[in-house]
């Protein structure tokens, strides 16, 4: 019954006549480009790769989240397009598990596992059987650090040498023991 005041009809026009809205990405958007992000190699990491290819050797150290799986992947991909035998090894199941999807167009040469699954692979390989797994939590710690590695051995002693290149990543989980024992799958030990 009355006239409309000035800041009605802004009102009236902002929320009925012409709404303003907002255009958002879907959040499976979001997290796809976020994936992408993540597995893009940063031109450091790029640069450090080419710093180390003729290096037989090396250490990589960085905080979590800092790149190193990414590193060590493209270092697999890299030995694998050189012509060489890989072994991809981590600690941890679930990220050999999503290393091995990553790497998986290079499998044919390129073997992604975690350490005490190379070890079993290896064993059941070579007919040597690990054993039971202790069920005292103690006993447990022990054979897993003891057992997988010290069979392994005897397998790769029994069927051979099988890569050109190890590329390890978590390496600050390998106990020394472990290391020296996965030398011993290398096809030239002295370099």
């Amino acid at each position: 019954t009355r006239p409309l005041m000035p800041k009605e009809v802004a009102a009236l026009h902002a929320r009925v006549l012409y709404p303003t809205c907002c255009v958002l990405p879907t959040l499976k958007s979001q997290i796809a480009r976020e994936e992408a992000a993540l597995v893009a190699m940063t031109e450091e990491q790029k640069v450090l790769l080419d710093l180390i290819s003729d290096t037989r050797q090396v250490a990589i150290k960085g905080y979590a989240g800092s790149g190193k799986t990414l590193v060590a992947v493209e270092k697999a991909r890299r030995l694998y397009h050189d012509g060489l035998k890989v072994a991809v090894l981590c600690f941890n199941r679930p990220l050999a598990d999503d290393i091995r999807r990553t790497l998986v167009d290079c499998s044919d040469r390129v073997d992604v596992d975690n350490f005490h699954g190379l070890c079993w692979k290896l064993c059941e390989d070579a007919g040597i059987d690990v054993g039971e797994i202790p069920a005292d939590p103690e006993a447990a710690k022990e054979f897993w650090d003891e057992v997988p590695p010290i069979k392994m051995l005897d397998a790769v002693a029994k069927t051979g040498a099988r890569y050109d290149a190890l590329v390890i990543d978590e390496g600050q989980d390998f106990r020394a023991d472990w290391l020296a024992v996965l030398k011993e799958l290398l096809t030239d030990k002295e370099s």
